[in-house]
């Protein structure tokens, strides 16, 4: 089995690979021969302001013959005001993810590997993908809330289908958003504008990019101009926002959050946008709130939807579900790269192997 590191997955896998290795994932898709799976279970931690969370991926493909187990071990909690999470395992500033590649073939082991640039990369493609077929084609100006590590993956990625040449940055800490914009500055070659609040970010912006961490809604649906289109990862928006939108492309469907975690930290959206218990939850005056068209990232690459049909549409990107789809084929194609090169460290079979049946 090949144990990889981050460092060893960045130096072969970059946003081309990624990009290509998902949209055959999507394609694959429509055979129905790839099966997915996601848990999440919570316990009380013994910091009495959060709580433990063991959370689980499971993808498989046919075509890769291979099969995928991503799992984080988790100690949530919310400081200060309570409105953004923190996370960490065995101590702040530290982090348990690691993705297990196994054959589908014979069941071997294949491969352990830190999820951390994966988890970015694929995050960013899917992204991505939503920007390539959702958002106008001279989209040239980004919004971005939130200075961390997806922001800095997002924006990259985004310009890799886009000829964006301005992006403006809102982050709580001026330090943060000032030296975000410094480095993308200095990586993409383009302006990238630190600025002092929410609405700065949002308004004027082609593209809105939603990367903060922030546990409530922070963006308000009258910043949004006729045009945009808008990439949520935490839900950081009102549901005025879900609601002005004309076409929405979503993974697949939500999961409702474990009443603990609930119970735990500030209330969160517990419905998925798109469900119907998200109209019963959100009614408006005059009837319930407005749906959107939905549609499937696997109907876009495949040409099935025309995705916008106008320059004055919203569209909408929600990135939750099919994760395991990302996950494997991403974590599939940086394996195969990295076996190329000699990367990593081989550990034995038997390691993990026995000879008592269970």
């Amino acid at each position: 089995m090949l144990l990889l590191s981050n460092d060893d997955i960045a130096q072969v896998f970059d946003l081309t690979t990624c990009l290509a290795a998902m949209e055959a994932g999507y394609r694959e898709m429509e055979s129905g021969e790839v099966a997915l799976g996601r848990t999440e279970l919570t316990a009380p931690a013994a910091r009495e302001d959060g709580f433990f969370s063991l959370s689980t991926m499971q993808g498989a493909s046919r075509s890769l013959g291979m099969m995928t187990l991503r799992f984080k071990s988790d100690v949530a909690y919310w400081p200060g005001d309570r409105t953004t999470e923190e996370k960490y395992c065995v101590a702040p500033g530290t982090f348990l993810g690691l993705i297990m590649l196994f054959s589908t073939a014979n069941g071997e082991p294949l491969a352990l590997m830190q999820d951390g640039y994966i988890q970015h990369m694929r995050m960013a493609t899917s992204a991505t993908l939503g920007v390539k077929h959702l958002a106008r084609p001279d989209a040239a100006s980004i919004g971005v809330l939130g200075s961390g590590g997806m922001a800095r993956t997002f924006i990259p990625a985004i310009c890799t289908v886009r000829d964006i040449t301005r992006v403006r940055v809102f982050s709580p800490t001026p330090a943060n958003r000032v030296a975000y914009a410094r480095d993308l500055s200095a990586q993409l070659g383009l302006t990238v504008e630190p600025v002092d609040n929410p609405e700065a970010a949002v308004r004027g912006a082609d593209i809105l990019a939603l990367c903060s961490d922030a546990t409530k809604p922070i963006v308000d649906a009258a910043w949004v101009a006729p045009g945009t289109h808008v990439i949520t990862v935490r839900l950081e928006e009102s549901p005025g926002v879900f609601e002005r939108a004309d076409v929405a492309l979503r993974l697949g469907w939500g999961k409702p959050q474990h009443p603990l975690a609930e119970s735990a930290g500030p209330s969160r959206w517990s419905v998925a946008l798109g469900d119907p218990a998200y109209y019963e939850r959100f009614p408006r005056e005059g009837g319930h709130a407005k749906s959107p068209q939905m549609v499937q990232m696997e109907d876009l690459v495949l040409g099935r939807h025309p995705g916008r049909t106008s320059p004055d549409q919203i569209t909408y990107f929600i990135s939750e579900g099919t994760q395991a789809v990302q996950i494997t084929t991403a974590a599939a194609a940086a394996y195969g790269r990295a076996k190329e090169r000699g990367l990593g460290r081989e550990l034995p079979t038997d390691w993990f192997t026995q000879r008592i049946r269970d």
